[in-house]
């Protein structure tokens, strides 16, 4: 058995049980991939996978009982070679951000840029996605830590400690009638449509539970907009968009006005997550660090090891502005 083996078996998994995309994923050709599953499987004694006329279709019971061993033997493996890139240069290197669009345009490029003149040799990369993407990068090992909201708690692989308290806002184009309707209510909002995140995000989830209050369901003109389309938009009069308060600059986006609703809607906590077994190289506990100052290198270690109080570090988490 050896390495090359099971990173056959978890990329045929990764990428749906389709041997020539894991055979390109893998840099590989496909007969070689194919081999090399029938070579562990005979080592083994047992089939890993499903087929039908010579197609993987899916795990079997054995296979899915194999694969936490197996991807866990890959990221000990993988683990050796980080520590041991961390006591060769612990300046260079490169590391995987999955987070939201938010985030990836308004709260971290300033953090993005410092880090990067503190430690030029570091190569970081950014994928986008929604929360519940984002944290599946993560459990899946294509990304080492994501930023994001989190909507499910079923990623038993993953610590994700909370960061920010994101406070939620409304826009809407500086002449819009509501700005001449007295004090803004759940009530007036009603009156007009509005343009929010789609269901994967908690923006989404916080106005639902907002109207809820008042059993009333808003008109939602556009769903499925960003930050800045929601910002777009909203600018031009088609509604009032739902946003993160931190995606909202009062210079830059001369043309909307905060409605500052925050009061009548619930904060949603931002959480920096990552896997349990990974190892955490000094320069990514620093960017870490400088992202979110109060989270240190020692709490993060704590946080790894359970010794720290999740509920206290949510109820304390600072806005994020």
């Amino acid at each position: 058995m050896n390495i090359h083996q099971l990173r056959a078996v978890r990329e045929v998994v990764r990428q749906g049980f389709q041997v020539s995309k894991a055979a390109g994923a893998l840099g590989r050709a496909q007969p070689g991939v194919s081999r090399q599953i029938i070579e562990i499987e005979d080592e083994l004694g047992v089939t890993i996978f499903q087929r039908s006329r010579n197609r993987i279709q899916d795990l079997t019971p054995a296979g899915r009982e194999l694969l936490p061993v197996l991807e866990r033997i890959l990221r000990d493996f993988e683990n050796l070679h980080t520590i041991s890139a961390e006591f060769r240069s612990q300046d260079s290197g490169g590391f995987v951000i999955a987070t939201t669009h938010t985030h990836a345009h308004y709260s971290l490029p300033h953090v993005i840029e410092n880090f990067s003149r503190r430690f030029p040799k570091v190569k970081l990369a950014l994928r986008q996605g929604n929360p519940v993407q984002c944290l599946e990068s993560v459990e899946r090992g294509t990304a080492d830590i994501g930023i994001s909201t989190r909507l499910t708690t079923s990623l038993e692989n993953l610590v994700s400690i909370p960061a920010y308290r994101i406070v939620w806002d409304m826009v809407a184009n500086a002449g819009h009638p509501i700005f001449k309707d007295g004090p803004i209510t759940i009530k007036k909002i009603l009156k007009y449509p509005l343009i929010t995140h789609d269901s994967s995000f908690t923006g989404r989830q916080v106005i639902r539970e907002a109207f809820s209050r008042v059993n009333e369901k808003p008109f939602v003109v556009l769903d499925g907009a960003d930050a800045d389309i929601s910002k777009a938009y909203a600018a031009r009069g088609l509604g009032i968009a739902v946003l993160a308060k931190v995606a909202f600059d009062p210079k830059r986006d001369m043309r909307l006005r905060l409605l500052k609703v925050e009061n009548l809607l619930s904060p949603s906590i931002l959480y920096i997550s990552f896997r349990r077994d990974i190892y955490l190289r000094t320069f990514l506990l620093e960017f870490i660090s400088m992202y979110a100052p109060h989270l240190s290198a020692d709490l993060i270690k704590r946080a790894i090891s359970d010794r720290i109080d999740m509920v206290a570090l949510e109820r304390n988490a600072p806005a994020l502005t």
